[in-house]
């Protein structure tokens, strides 16, 4: 091989010049692939943000909704007892077995969920619902009598956390004023609710073993929190992250650190309608960490492969490019180098946009795929004056799946779920994984709300049979959550956002099955 030191002077300088502009333009190159996947990790980041924002958010309303029920039961069973007890004050019968015999009719919830105590105008204990001895216990200083003597209009007053007299148990209290028909205050009737039926439905409902439910007072006192039940009771965290932002608004979302376990959050809060109650759903960050390392780690080896692919072939060139300067047969060498390193950079180029748009795992369009051919198919919703149908899909019960097998045989079920869900929808159709074990297939051009109807449960069916994971049967199932869109909108995120809600009522009603979107049913859930 002839050395540089023996080539003529010009053709030193060619080649310099030529090992310049190559290097240049490889760095260039380098840099392009470093911000692009720079770029990649912060899209991410925004769409894992966006949906643990819509996740907090609906998980926020579903919960409240649980609490006003709740509450509004246990008031009707108040508001019986009182009407009870009014008609024994005509009879001058208000003896303390009478009232207890009222108390029992009125309640139709287990001991375990709430009892009721009458306490006369002195707020000296008449009766109670349950065995609880509160004959001569006064309870004129608990703000839930107080407050009824203060003002006649009260109407439901809703109390903090408290320990009961004379149960000892942890409870939180709503009350009512009683009066005789002539308006004769006669006492007040209260409803002692334990907050651990609240903490095992929240408990129930957990879905991520990064999320936290907490049911507050206004005035910053803890009734019921998981995880950390037991800790967290009655603790006032007035000067917390959540009430600062309560105070600008009355619902919303935000991140801080938790003051009960100095984790860091994602939030989402509301007040609960009517009640001086606040509900917040917070989502740590440890579960985008752990998205976003997994995905990193990914387009980190796709990366580094180009590179090694890239300066091999910069490498390659530069040796050519030196054998050929001689002569006319090594230009012509020196010119099919170039161009075979051009086409590797195309290539490079090529294969990065690849995985920019799909999921590594499954090879499904992947999240910012999914935004994109979405838009698109609501733009063209919107000429053409056709529907698009959103369907939202998970597997049941996958994390069983994963602490049973491992990541590896989770991630096994994923890409056969994945080419099952492929097999139920036409080819102009999109399939594509958001993330875990959610999936999103996005129909167009359908004629009756039948033929997607027809889709989700072919897809239902097709998780009927066995899947074969590291030589064992598995069965699983998925639940849909369909929504359609009109051509009244171009917003994917709303689409989605209606889609996810219908995939949580399927999930509450049993699971193994589909639910279309319907606002009515959704706003009372």
């Amino acid at each position: 091989m002839e050395k540089l030191s023996t080539m003529p002077i010009s053709s030193q300088q060619t080649y310099a010049r030529f090992r310049f502009r190559l290097i240049a333009g490889f760095s260039f190159l380098f840099a392009l692939l470093i911000i692009s996947l720079a770029w990649k990790i912060v899209s991410s980041y925004k769409d894992e943000k966006r949906i643990i924002t819509l996740q907090t958010k609906n998980f926020t309303q579903a919960m409240s909704a649980h609490v006003v029920a709740n509450i509004q039961f246990i008031d009707l069973s108040l508001i019986s007892a009182a009407d009870t007890i009014k008609s024994l004050s005509k009879d001058s019968q208000i003896s303390p077995e009478r009232v207890r015999q009222a108390l029992l009719t009125a309640g139709r919830m287990s001991d375990a969920n709430f009892w009721m105590i009458f306490m006369d105008a002195q707020g000296s204990g008449i009766a109670a619902s349950n065995n609880s001895q509160v004959t001569g216990i006064s309870y004129a200083d608990r703000p839930y009598f107080s407050e009824q003597i203060k003002n006649e209009n009260l109407g439901l007053y809703v109390g903090g956390p408290i320990v009961g007299k004379a149960s000892g148990r942890r409870v939180f209290s709503l009350s009512r004023r009683v009066t005789s028909s002539t308006g004769q205050f006669l006492g007040v009737l209260v409803a002692a609710v334990d907050p651990i039926a609240f903490a095992k439905v929240f408990t129930n409902a957990l879905f991520d073993p990064n999320l936290n439910i907490t049911l507050s007072r206004t005035d910053g006192k803890i009734i019921a929190r998981v995880p950390k039940f037991e800790e967290s009771f009655g603790t006032n965290i007035l000067g917390s992250p959540l009430f600062k932002h309560l105070a600008i608004a009355p619902n919303g979302s935000y991140e801080a650190i938790s003051v009960i376990d100095g984790e860091n959050r994602s939030y989402s809060y509301s007040t609960i309608e009517n009640f001086p109650l606040v509900m917040s759903v917070g989502m740590s960050s440890k579960s985008l960490t752990a998205t976003l390392t997994k995905d990193f780690l990914g387009e980190a080896v796709g990366l580094t492969v180009i590179i090694v692919m890239l300066t091999a072939g910069g490498n390659y060139s530069l040796r050519s490019f030196r054998r050929i300067m001689g002569s006319e047969e090594k230009h012509r060498h020196l010119n099919e180098a170039l161009k075979a390193t051009n086409y590797e950079i195309e290539a490079a180029r090529e294969s990065l946009t690849r995985l920019a748009m799909i999921d590594t795992l499954t090879g499904l369009p992947n999240r910012t795929s999914l935004y994109d051919r979405l838009a698109q198919a609501l733009a063209r919703s919107r000429r053409n004056g056709s529907n698009v149908a959103c369907l939202y899909m998970d597997i049941d019960h996958f994390k069983q799946i994963n602490d049973t097998l491992g990541h590896a045989g989770g991630d096994e079920l994923l890409k056969q779920f994945s080419q099952r869900v492929q097999t139920c929808v036409r080819h102009t159709d999109s399939v594509a994984r958001l993330a875990g074990d959610e999936f999103v297939a996005v129909i167009e051009d359908f004629d009756q709300i039948d033929a997607v109807r027809l889709v989700a449960s072919k897809i239902i069916e097709a998780m009927q049979g066995p899947f074969l994971i590291e030589g064992v049967s598995r069965f699983v199932t998925a639940s849909i959550g369909v929504a359609i869109n009109n051509s009244n909108t171009d917003d994917p995120d709303a689409l989605l956002r209606n889609a996810d809600a219908a995939l949580y009522r399927a999930k509450r009603e049993g699971k193994n099955l589909y639910r279309l979107y319907e606002p009515q049913n959704e706003l009372t859930t």
